[in-house]
């Protein structure tokens, strides 16, 4: 699912970067991707979040633009 284009659901993003979602997970964890910046939680009050995924951010951050 797109989210006014520029944001987009952890399958997406995958997808688009050509990683896998544990690689995405790692570098969530790393400090690569920075929460509020290159992800927000769809529902910041769930226990588990559906992240959201800046894809320009993302690609900025894995230097791919």
């Amino acid at each position: 699912m797109e989210v006014g284009g520029l944001w987009v659901e952890t399958r997406a993003i995958v997808r688009h970067l050509s990683i896998s979602r544990t690689t995405l997970d790692r570098l969530r964890q790393e400090g690569v991707l920075v929460e509020r910046r290159h992800y927000i939680k769809k529902n910041p009050l769930a226990a588990r979040g559906v992240f959201l995924w800046h894809r320009q951010r993302c690609d900025l951050a894995l230097h791919r633009i």
